[in-house]
């Protein structure tokens, strides 16, 4: 199954979308962010058009592991995304 990959930034909202098998991963949009709630309708559409309800969120950390402020944002916008019922995954 097709896996949804997202970078989320506080102007631009990086999209990527894996083959069938998830070996790879190839561009496909930026979204330029217009609040939080269109931001993650854009993203269920994305979903499905690519027939896939899982998403891989990159969220950052500080150089010694922390969470900080971006990762808490990417927390809050994913929180979104899961009342539509999708899948979601964290990796640094």
């Amino acid at each position: 199954m097709r896996v949804l990959c997202l970078d989320v930034g506080e102007k631009r909202i990086g999209v990527a979308v894996s083959d069938p098998l998830s070996i790879t991963a190839q561009g496909v949009e930026t979204i330029f962010t217009k609040g939080p709630e269109r931001d993650a309708m854009r993203v269920r559409e994305l979903c499905g058009q690519y027939l896939t309800d899982r998403v891989l969120i990159g969220l950052p950390r500080t150089l010694d592991g922390v969470e900080g402020y971006q990762a808490q944002r990417v927390r809050e916008f994913a929180r979104r995304l899961l009342l539509f019922d999708l899948k979601v995954r964290f990796q640094d």
